[in-house]
């Protein structure tokens, strides 16, 4: 945490916003650090790497609704979001939804699945 601090303190400095991330496996220091956020929060849906094939840890639906009760710095979450489904889960209780892993596969897989989810990904998120 100290380290944290440092860098913040040089990122404001230079007029850089440092964004915080944090972790599902502990929920009272996320809210610590949720009291002093500044831009969004980063929330971490699942232990684990960005890119991993594991599954969204339920838990991260109760830590979202309980973090909203000591900030109102927006929340985004990410990791382990892949799919329409996914992000139809998440539109009413983050933010921001980010979809790193799964947007770097499908241009990987060329311009035209790129553009297909891009679209699939939008059309979940309008209300119906």
């Amino acid at each position: 945490m100290k380290r944290a601090f440092e860098f913040k303190k040089v990122a404001e400095k230079f007029g850089i916003v440092y964004i915080d991330l944090v972790s599902i496996s502990s929920l009272e220091r996320a809210k610590m650090i949720a009291k002093q956020a500044k831009g969004f929060l980063y929330c971490v849906s699942r232990k684990g790497v960005t890119g991993f094939k594991g599954q969204i840890d339920d838990r991260i639906f109760t830590f979202l609704k309980e973090l909203k009760t000591v900030t109102s710095t927006p929340l985004a979450v990410g990791f382990g979001i892949k799919s329409k489904e996914d992000v139809q889960k998440f539109k009413d209780l983050a933010d921001g939804i980010v979809i790193g892993s799964a947007i770097i596969t499908k241009i990987d897989e060329g311009k035209d699945k790129l553009e297909d989810f891009l679209k699939e990904i939008s059309e979940s998120l309008k209300d119906k």
